[in-house]
């Protein structure tokens, strides 16, 4: 079971979020293996149906380091856009490796990206400004929060940063699948393996990053509309749409 969102749901966000910025160009670097090969098929699916052009796709070394050649193929065809389809620390690497070779354009994130070390250090100047697709848990507490789902969050993140002197964007997926587990052994009255996957296949439950909504041939739960986009200002993510 998967709680992180799906590829196409993110690219599908991602492509009107780039079009609103009129760019129309883009480049994707994605990571080797399935997370990247997922990426580079939604982007190509979203782009198509969203009026982008993929100028570039160029996928990173397996071996997590130099990344500059990468950048620099990705930029040769100037993109206005540029999406990173690679999880922290990598994204932040990608980033630093793009304004090294004289990119200015817009940098895209996905939601793998948002860790503590892509927005600072050596990375912060780099991906100031830079945007990205994820669950609207990033938002923090709000004061206008009012549903009993948006109370939880903002109860959540609270307790997390005084618990560790701030907030770690993996930490919500971590509760809900907590969450999830123990709300099926409880319908189930059981921990048996085949009762647990029963119960969890027809569960739809809000959480704190987003709402779920498993079947039996769907064990990717996260629904679309719990994503949000972000931007980095500051060194900090803040709610852009």
């Amino acid at each position: 079971y998967k709680l992180t969102p799906d590829a196409t749901d993110v690219a599908e966000l991602m492509a009107p979020a780039v079009r609103s910025l009129n760019v129309t160009r883009i480049a994707v670097i994605a990571s080797a293996g399935a997370h990247g090969d997922s990426g580079v098929r939604a982007m190509q699916g979203a782009a198509a149906g969203g009026g982008l052009q993929i100028v570039g796709n160029v996928r990173l070394p397996a071996t997590g380091d130099n990344f500059a050649p990468a950048a620099r193929t990705a930029i040769a065809d100037n993109p206005g856009a540029v999406v990173i389809w690679a999880a922290a620390p990598d994204a932040g690497a990608v980033a630093r490796a793009l304004r090294a070779a004289k990119y200015s354009g817009k940098i895209f994130f996905e939601p793998t990206a948002v860790a503590d070390d892509t927005v600072t250090g050596d990375n912060r100047a780099a991906v100031e400004g830079a945007f990205v697709v994820h669950p609207v848990s990033l938002a923090g507490s709000s004061l206008t929060d009012t549903t009993r789902a948006e109370l939880g969050r903002r109860d959540f993140v609270n307790r997390y940063i005084q618990a560790y002197d701030g907030f770690d964007g993996f930490a919500p997926y971590a509760s809900d699948a907590v969450t999830l587990i123990v709300n099926a052994a409880r319908l189930a009255r059981s921990v048996d393996h085949g009762r647990l996957r029963v119960f969890l296949e027809t569960q739809v439950s809000e959480g704190i990053a987003g709402s779920y909504q498993f079947a039996p041939i769907k064990h990717g739960g996260m629904e679309s509309d719990s994503l949000g986009i972000f931007t980095v200002t500051q060194g900090s993510w803040t709610k852009f749409s």
